[in-house]
């Protein structure tokens, strides 16, 4: 082993009594005997030559060191002033859309819904006009319009207002009076021939008036047939009944029947006078019942023209009462102011009637 001095700048060769303490390493160089010499110009070589070594290491070392160093600040150089970093991408990556959708599910926000656009309205397509031919004749050649057209259009489109019917046969027109005076006079008729016992009472005159006032004049041998027929007029409207005793059996009777409203007669006018009087002839005569004028009068009442006649003949019950009901249903302008039966010869009966007619 050889130690080195370096302050003294020798090499000294360690002592046998050394050399005994360390036996178990090998020797590497072999150390001379103490008698031996050693020469002094080999060690000053030899110390140039270790001193250049560790210069030389020193110098290596110092070298690698700095140039360490430099690259440690000109690593660090970028990090005292970082470069400005990109704006982040609009896409997000699959890790922050993970850590969003957990949030969303966290914290749940109501979904704004955002309008749609309206659609556009279709555009309207126009068809093509056709092409008109050059001339169309008229097919109908329809007959001119009467002068009257117009008014009858002009009073179909009016509204109908419903009037009050009139409760009085004064408030009735002239026309209306006449229609009712033929449905009063055919209903007393009809009420007198059903409600007069077959045996017990007999009529020696009958007069029905306008409105529809009737008066009796007769004989009765049985008192509770005449009872009976009276209770039977009552029964049939016949109101304000009043009856009055004479000598022997014959009695007097009058009653009233109430004015109708709703009679439901048709009020016809409008036609000549005189031929309303001959279809009336004509129907009395096809009935059975044979009358004459026996004198006509005019007169004017409420502006519009009368007419009056006297009719005169003979007939029986069922001839008298046909007349009226055709009267009323053909919807003759005639009317009655009076009708009078009373017995005639051979059995049948003298008709006196009072018909007036409203119109020129």
């Amino acid at each position: 082993m050889i130690r080195i001095n370096l302050l003294s700048d020798k090499f000294e060769a360690p002592s046998k009594a050394a050399l005994s303490q360390t036996t178990s390493m090998p020797a590497l160089i072999p150390l001379p005997d103490e008698g031996e010499e050693t020469p002094r110009k080999s060690k000053l070589p030899l110390l140039l030559a270790l001193l250049v070594v560790v210069l030389a290491g020193g110098g290596g070392a110092y070298y690698y060191l700095s140039t360490q160093d430099a690259g440690d600040e000109e690593a660090e150089a970028p990090k005292a002033k970082p470069a400005p970093k990109p704006a982040p991408a609009p896409v997000a990556d699959t890790t922050k859309k993970d850590s969003t959708k957990n949030v969303k599910k966290d914290t749940a926000k109501p979904e704004v819904a955002v309008a749609k656009p309206a659609p556009e309205a279709p555009k309207k397509v126009t068809a093509p006009k056709p092409e008109a031919p050059e001339f169309v004749g008229p097919s109908v050649h329809a007959p001119a319009l009467s002068s009257s057209a117009l008014a009858e259009v002009l009073a179909q489109a009016k509204p109908h207002v419903a009037t009050e019917k009139p409760n009085r046969f004064d408030a009735l027109s002239p026309s209306g009076r006449t229609a009712y005076q033929k449905f009063a006079f055919q209903r007393i008729l009809s009420i007198l021939r059903q409600v007069t016992p077959a045996d017990g009472v007999g009529f020696s005159t009958v007069r029905i008036k306008s409105p529809g006032l009737l008066s009796i004049q007769g004989v009765t041998s049985k008192s509770d047939a005449f009872k009976t027929f009276q209770q039977g007029l009552t029964a049939q409207s016949l109101a304000d009944l009043a009856t009055a005793s004479g000598k022997g059996n014959s009695f007097a009777l009058v009653a009233r029947l109430p004015f109708n409203p709703s009679f439901g007669g048709s009020a016809a006018s409008g036609s000549d006078a005189r031929k309303s009087l001959q279809q009336g002839l004509d129907l009395a005569a096809s009935k059975g019942l044979t009358l004459k004028s026996a004198g006509e009068h005019v007169s004017t009442i409420g502006g519009a023209k009368r007419t009056s006649w006297v009719l005169k003949g003979q007939g029986g019950w069922d001839a008298v009462d046909a007349w009226l009901t055709g009267l009323q249903s053909m919807a003759n302008p005639l009317g009655f102011t009076e009708l009078s039966i009373a017995a005639g010869d051979k059995g049948k009966l003298q008709v006196t009637a009072t018909v007036v007619c409203y119109g020129p």
